[in-house]
């Protein structure tokens, strides 16, 4: 896990570092990021901690509850993203789909922000803080509530029914029907609406594609842009569903250590993989090149200007030589 630390932080400072990557969309898989830094510092702490037994029991209780926030906030955010992905491609969409139809009314704005002027980019930034702020209630608020509701049944006194957390009585961990219950049901439940929302985008986006021309006008590039960012953001969610399936596996069949071998292997990897995937892009290394080497990307911009300049006068020349022989 420190492994993935690393790269996460990498993936977390390009996208501090380039102003251009710090639109709606930067900003919830910053915090998506983060989020999941802090619980696999968390699980790495209680992991060395209880290997080298300096934990006591307020401790080991204090992070078994502090990594249950930190996962669902995690799992929160990551639905975050896919509603933010499915709800940009509605509106969007919905735009062009009434322009298609001869209205006179304009697309309607998404995180896009197509405003224009001083006061449009103070309006785009408004708009943009106020639904990041909308976003961030929801992926605390929700994991707040939960978890307070969790410390609360741990110290109601009810320990006997099997529904209860139990998690002093179980070497401070969720184990048996209690983490089906508080854990693996929520994430069950979010993991299906992230799946809702990536099926509705792709039939949105292939109905609207059959009903009107839109991706052959002149707003090709920005949608593939969007559809580049939604791929991803599919394999993002791809990569952390392997995760999940692979501990519920490990939980499923608790003999086999190969299991939780495979797991601890995949989530080392983890971090790379995200940062491969927004980071190791052309549109991301090309913005980050530009942002802190500007030297090289602006003399590239002169000689292909040079280049341009020299090709026009060889056509130039070339036409005053063939109407010189014409005369």
């Amino acid at each position: 896990m420190p492994v993935s630390c690393v790269f996460i932080l990498l993936t977390v400072a390009v996208y501090v570092f380039v102003p251009e990557l710090l639109n709606l969309n930067g900003l919830v898989l910053i915090a998506y990021l983060l989020s999941l830094f802090v619980g696999f510092c968390l699980l790495t702490a209680r992991e060395y901690l209880g290997a080298f037994k300096k934990m006591d029991n307020l401790t080991s209780l204090i992070l078994t509850f502090l990594i249950y926030f930190t996962m669902m906030v995690t799992f929160f955010w990551l639905n975050v993203i896919c509603y933010d992905v499915w709800a940009g491609f509605r509106s969007k969409i919905h735009g062009f789909a009434h322009q298609s139809k001869g209205s006179t009314v304009g697309p309607v704005l998404t995180e896009s922000y197509n405003f224009s002027g001083s006061r449009g980019n103070l309006v785009g930034m408004q708009t943009k803080w106020r639904r990041f702020s909308k976003y961030s209630q929801y992926a605390f608020g929700v994991p707040i509530a939960m978890t307070v509701l969790l410390i609360s049944l741990e110290f109601s006194g009810y320990d006997e029914y099997s529904y209860m957390p139990q998690i002093r009585k179980q070497h401070y961990r969720l184990i048996g029907p209690p983490r089906y219950i508080y854990f693996y049901g929520p994430l069950t439940i979010l993991c299906s609406a992230n799946i809702t929302f990536f099926t509705l985008t792709i039939l949105r986006i292939i109905k609207v594609k059959r009903e009107t021309g839109m991706l052959l006008n002149g707003d090709f590039h920005s949608h593939r842009i969007d559809k580049d960012r939604f791929f991803i953001y599919i394999k993002l969610f791809v990569i952390m569903g392997i995760n999940w399936l692979l501990e519920v596996i490990g939980v499923i069949y608790e003999g086999p250590t190969e299991v939780w071998e495979y797991t601890d292997i995949y989530n080392i990897f983890t971090g790379l993989a995200i940062f491969l995937l927004f980071v190791c892009k052309k549109n991301t290394l090309k913005l980050f090149k530009k942002r802190y080497y500007p030297r090289t990307d602006s003399s590239l911009r002169f000689q292909t200007s040079i280049t341009k300049v020299a090709n026009s006068k060889d056509r130039v020349l070339l036409r005053t030589t063939t109407i010189s022989s014409e005369n």
